[in-house]
């Protein structure tokens, strides 16, 4: 799991800027009651 997290780590330094605010605006978070933030949508989030 540890190997796991990390890897997620390293996937995130690669995500460009705002893919967050962008996963919002494309609706990738429309009904996110339980899911807090685009990171969630990751397995490993």
């Amino acid at each position: 799991m540890d190997g796991e997290l990390k890897n997620f780590e390293e996937l995130l330094k690669l995500m460009p800027e705002g893919w967050e605010q962008k996963a919002r605006e494309l609706g990738a978070l429309t009904r996110s009651r339980e899911i807090k933030n685009a990171k969630d949508l990751f397995p490993w989030g």
